[in-house]
């Protein structure tokens, strides 16, 4: 039987590398996200009452539940709790600027969709 030399053994695995600025941030920027349109609603709602029109579905969608988007920081700790450990760190700060920063453009879309949808009418 010939004589093989010994294997070495696989090098242990680093332990996952904790970085909390990661997922602070991506909580943060989730959190800017579900609050904005707590923020816009109530300015505009005043508005649109003058306007005397019916509103897009989006429009009256966020100002009958301008609370919506809130949990969007939970949605972000919950991936990050689901997530493997060696990269959820990334993955809260990459889903967090994700949804937050597209919860925002929404909020504002659907707060000017009357506008655009009044002058198309002028």
């Amino acid at each position: 039987m010939p004589h093989s030399p010994p294997q070495p053994s696989p090098a242990p695995q680093a332990p996952a590398h904790f970085n909390p600025a990661l997922l602070i941030i991506g909580l943060a920027l989730s959190g800017l996200g579900g609050v904005s349109p707590l923020l816009l609603v109530p300015r505009f709602e005043s508005v649109f009452a003058v306007f005397g029109m019916d509103l897009p579905l989006l429009t009256q969608t966020l100002i009958d539940y301008p609370w919506l988007l809130c949990p969007l920081p939970v949605l972000v700790l919950a991936l990050w709790m689901l997530w493997p450990k060696r990269r959820r760190d990334l993955v809260a700060l990459l889903f967090g600027g994700i949804a937050g920063i597209g919860a925002g453009a929404l909020a504002v879309i659907a707060m000017y969709l009357p506008i655009f949808k009044l002058a198309q009418t002028l």
